[in-house]
């Protein structure tokens, strides 16, 4: 019972970084951001260097942490530029 309690849990080290599968695990939160490892996986190798320079990610003991306080804005101002330089919302040619 206590694993699970942990599991639910997750507990912060390195000042306020919690495991990288707090991303895609549900309980921590009401909704994980991503639905799933593999698609949160997919975004971090596509963003790491904007992340890592504003300190989201660390590693310690070879594994990865990820500070949910710092990710939720980068993730917003990184949707946002992307919103900006997609041609979907671009009006079609007659």
């Amino acid at each position: 019972m206590a694993a699970a309690a942990t599991k639910a849990h997750q507990p912060s080290i390195l000042g306020g970084f919690v495991p990288l599968s707090t991303l895609w695990e549900r309980g921590r939160a009401a909704e994980a951001l991503f639905p799933s490892e593999s698609s949160a996986r997919w975004y971090l190798r596509g963003h790491r260097e904007a992340l890592v320079a504003e300190r989201v990610l660390a590693m310690h003991l070879g594994r990865m942490y990820v500070n949910l306080e710092r990710l939720e804005p980068i993730i917003e101002r990184i949707a946002i530029e992307a919103a900006g330089k997609s041609r979907s919302l671009q009006p079609r040619a007659a």
